[in-house]
């Protein structure tokens, strides 16, 4: 289901798993990054490697995403294939996240207005948080040429 809707594809797309859903209100997903993972695999060089911030951030980007695609699809509103435009990111980073580490994001749609939509979210390792991700995305405009399908 998940790379039948998020344009993402390996290695980019870090969303293993759908957890849990609430249409339009909150989602609930699951990464695990591998070790030899391009984009992990030399980050500080530790062992095991540490996840780079900015990917938990892409990861709470693609778990909205996916919020917004069931939700459309499940309330009849079509399928929306313009991707999000990240506005603006706000993050709080408390403890590591490893290679190989079971990655849970909470994502909950805090506020929408005028075409602007903000997330909240949570990201967690073994129930212990990792981060606290706000993000503020749109959609990209007509004039850059994506369109809605039918």
């Amino acid at each position: 289901m998940i790379t039948d809707l998020l344009p993402h594809k390996a290695p980019w797309l870090l969303v293993d798993e759908v957890i849990r859903v609430e249409i339009g209100a909150m989602i609930t997903t699951k990464m695990t990054l591998p070790r030899d993972n391009i984009f992990v695999c030399s980050h500080f060089g530790g062992t095991p490697p540490l996840v780079p911030g900015v990917l938990l951030i892409e990861f709470v980007a693609q778990s909205a995403h996916l919020l917004a695609l069931i939700s459309a699809q499940t309330s009849g509103g079509g399928l929306q294939k313009r991707p999000p435009l990240l506005a603006r990111c706000k993050s709080s980073f408390t403890a590591p996240a490893y290679a190989e580490d079971e990655i849970v994001a909470i994502v909950r749609l805090s506020n929408k207005s005028m075409g602007v939509y903000v997330h909240e979210a949570i990201v967690s390792v073994r129930e212990k948080q990792v981060c606290r991700i706000e993000i503020f995305a749109g959609t990209a405009p007509d004039e850059f040429g994506y369109g809605v399908a039918p």
